[in-house]
């Protein structure tokens, strides 16, 4: 901008940190804007990551008295080609406009004049004018007076294009909170690991029901999801009591195992529903020496829990994702046992995530695309490797995770990530140990374990399995403290069709690692990762239903036992109530 003079800084990919005393010094990509004045009045604009544009930390020094603010900048889900970001002036801030203008927002000016706490067309004249520097007495506006003016995770300033973040403990379940304040001691721990099976839930068993003359529904429409490969001894079997809670076209309730069925209040989502034991005989037995072999004739809890499946057509839908206002962390795991846990306080270097807020919930100028939400990983108590040689390498191998362009736990080599590019789309991939092409193109990620699906074997003409899908302690797929991995358990897999492609959520009622990779292949996925797992509301996952206005009015979840998840029964969980655990959104294309 012409006339702007700043004192200005860029950090690199390349410039490695001595030891990073906060997650700002983790961020590679980070710009940094100062200006000044005679009297030693200071002010810094950190910009975490201009590839993304949207997180920045505001540091102001008035008359000997320091305060730092997290500031985010709304922007649309799929971010444009031009780069967007906010800058410094005199007064305060000059945001970008989606016309390619600026304008200024006041947020201190001189003691003695008035506070315009709105925003005014920008003029390049003016800031030529100042020459870069900061105005003679600078005096913070009330809408940055903490904490009066922060009654809420994100506050709205500059006529709400900027939202000031700050830090509030997020909403929890009874049980999740209990769990949490027992895991805070050895004796706790141990506890909570002993009495996990008996908090647990059945498996919810698939019905036996069949129509003799195998007449399934007729689908929806021509543009549905590939069906599950299914044996086809069973393929006339269906459900028709279950607990579905998405209302969806399959006639007289009948769902058959495997068949995809259109979701009534939104376009573009299918819901299936599946049990292993209805899995095709020779995906059941395939790869032996990665997954467990199933027969027809296998028993168990397992075989025949039912599987609940939501599908996105990804070219409707954009993605986001979001940390819990808690989990996951940033401090050592205790599973990474392989590795010394000398300072740093963290695999990182950081013990915290100050001085940025984590929230929990949903961003406002994304409620009017808002489609779904699911919930993340794993939280970082379990988010590391046991044993193995993920165990003992990169300080354990702690899942990383990084939201708005912003690492917070860096990404690992060999675990399954979910990433979101620039462009809104969500992918996954195992994570390569050269990522230096990947980072600038990555707008959030998240990982958890190792891969469930890793590609396709075109001889076989299937998905192939993950590795150590069968060792609890090589995959870190966890689980009750006899090994038992037969738990509730959420997954996503993408399946492509005919050039189109779509995300699949599952919610396990009751599987392992192994299980759940069957399933994953005979939805066709070629590649798939766990997410969270132990109860339906960390399993969450909700649609959410519009009145006449367009205004979100409620809720339906893939399975109606999630509605316990809410907390509060009169408020959204990730809208209304900000909670303590990450999530993913689905963000409906304008």
């Amino acid at each position: 901008m012409r006339g702007f003079v700043l004192a200005f800084g860029v950090i690199c990919a390349g410039l490695a940190v001595a030891q990073p005393l906060t997650v700002v010094d983790l961020q590679s990509f980070r710009q940094e804007q100062e200006i000044h004045n005679d009297r030693g009045d200071t002010v810094r604009l950190i910009n975490l990551n201009p590839n993304v544009g949207a997180w920045y930390v505001l540091e102001t020094n008035f008359a000997g008295k320091k305060s730092v603010f997290h500031l985010e900048l709304a922007l649309p889900s799929v971010l444009p080609a031009q780069k967007l970001k906010i800058s410094l002036y005199r007064d305060g801030l000059i945001l970008p406009q989606a016309t390619g203008d600026s304008c200024s927002c006041s947020l201190w000016n001189g003691a003695n004049s008035s506070i315009d706490r709105g925003m005014t067309p920008f003029l390049s004249g003016v800031v030529t004018k100042t020459n870069g520097e900061l105005n003679a007495n600078p005096v913070l506006a009330d809408v940055l007076q903490p904490p009066k003016s922060f009654a809420a995770p994100l506050t709205p300033i500059c006529d709400g294009q900027l939202f000031v973040r700050t830090q509030f403990a997020g909403s929890t379940t009874t049980l999740e909170a209990a769990t949490d304040t027992l895991r805070k001691t050895r004796l706790g721990g141990w506890l909570v690991e002993a009495v996990k099976p008996y908090l647990i839930e059945a498996p919810e068993e698939g019905e036996q029901l069949t129509d003799p003359v195998k007449k399934k529904s007729a689908p929806a429409e021509a543009s549905l999801p590939r069906s599950a490969v299914v044996n086809p001894d069973k393929a006339d079997r269906f459900s028709e009591k279950n607990r579905l809670g998405i209302e969806n076209d399959a006639e007289n309730h009948k769902l058959y195992y495997g068949q995809w069925y259109k979701a009534i209040h939104h376009d573009g989502v299918y819901v299936s529903v599946m049990t292993l034991e209805d899995v095709a005989p020779e995906i059941l037995s395939s790869f032996p020496d990665r997954a467990e072999v199933y027969t027809p004739a296998s028993r168990g809890r397992e075989v025949g829990a039912l599987a609940y499946f939501a599908a996105f057509d990804m070219s409707r839908f954009a993605f986001g994702y979001g940390l819990g206002a808690e989990h996951p962390g940033v401090e050592w795991s205790d599973h990474a046992k392989a590795v010394p846990h000398i300072p740093p306080p963290g695999p990182d270097g950081i013990g915290n995530k100050r001085p940025l807020a984590t929230v929990g919930s949903v961003p406002p100028y994304y409620l009017p695309q808002l489609e779904a939400v699911f919930s993340g990983g794993f939280k970082r108590q379990h988010g590391a490797f046991h044993s193995g040689e993920l165990g003992k390498v990169n300080n354990g191998s702690h899942f990383g995770f990084m939201e708005q362009g912003v690492v917070f736990s860096k990404l690992q080599p060999g675990l399954a990530t979910a990433r979101i590019g620039l462009d809104g789309a969500l992918s996954m991939l195992t994570w390569p140990a050269d990522d230096k092409a990947l980072l600038p193109e990555l707008r959030a990620a998240r990982q958890n374990c190792l891969p469930l699906i890793e590609g396709y074997d075109t001889e076989k003409k299937m998905p192939i399995p993950g590795q150590y899908l069968k060792s609890q302690g090589l995959g870190a797929w966890s689980g009750d403290k006899d090994g038992n991995f037969l738990t509730i358990r959420s997954g996503i897999g993408v399946q492509e069709v005919d050039g189109r492609k779509y995300l699949l959520f599952g919610y396990f009622t009751g599987a392992t690692p192994s299980s759940m990779a069957r399933v994953f292949q005979a939805y066709d996925c070629k590649y798939a990762m766990i997410l969270d797992i132990n109860t339906p509301n960390y399993g969450y996952i909700a649609l959410y239903l519009r009145d006449a206005s367009g205004e979100i009015s409620g809720v339906e979840n893939l399975n109606t036992e999630m509605a316990g998840g809410a907390v509060d029964k009169n408020a959204l969980k990730f809208i209304q109530k900000d909670d303590t655990r990450d999530f993913f959104c689905v963000l409906r294309k304008p």
